[in-house]
């Protein structure tokens, strides 16, 4: 993240870290929650790739995000539980998106690429994005790894 103070979370964002798990009723995975807290950025920014890392009052849920639907092919697994994955990042303006699965289920801290095509998983927790963001990895725009590549 950039390193200006302007850019980086206030101290006290607890309460509208509260308030993002109360307006959904989900408790948010740990990873993605220490982020929220401490590295957050304070408005929307866009990093050197193109992401722009939404500021917390920005996440939304999947519904509120995409009154409409997901713009890409929907995945069974992402919409069954779309209420409890929040976005919380997007790419060049809204290109696609990205969420993070907040349900207890098997798909808890999932991160889910939405409006791709299809829509899908491409990262196990919000630590893994964050890895494989930072290296610009194919994996998080719906590519292919490229440690799976011949």
């Amino acid at each position: 993240m950039a390193s200006d103070p302007a850019f980086i979370t206030p101290q006290n964002v607890m309460p509208d870290v509260q308030a993002l798990e109360d307006r959904y009723s989900l408790r948010l995975p740990e990873d993605f929650r220490s982020y929220l807290l401490y590295a957050a950025p304070a408005t929307i920014w866009m990093d050197d790739i193109g992401t722009q890392w939404w500021a917390v009052k920005e996440i939304k849920s999947i519904p509120d995000e995409c009154p409409d639907g997901s713009p890409g092919k929907l995945n069974a697994d992402i919409e069954r539980e779309s209420a409890q994955y929040l976005a919380f990042a997007d790419y060049l303006m809204w290109c696609y998106a990205w969420a993070i699965c907040c349900s207890e289920g098997p798909n808890r801290g999932k991160i889910a690429l939405i409006g791709g095509a299809p829509d899908t998983f491409v990262a196990d927790s919000f630590r893994d994005f964050l890895r494989l963001e930072m290296c610009d990895a194919l994996e998080i725009h719906g590519g292919p790894s490229r440690s799976r590549t011949a």
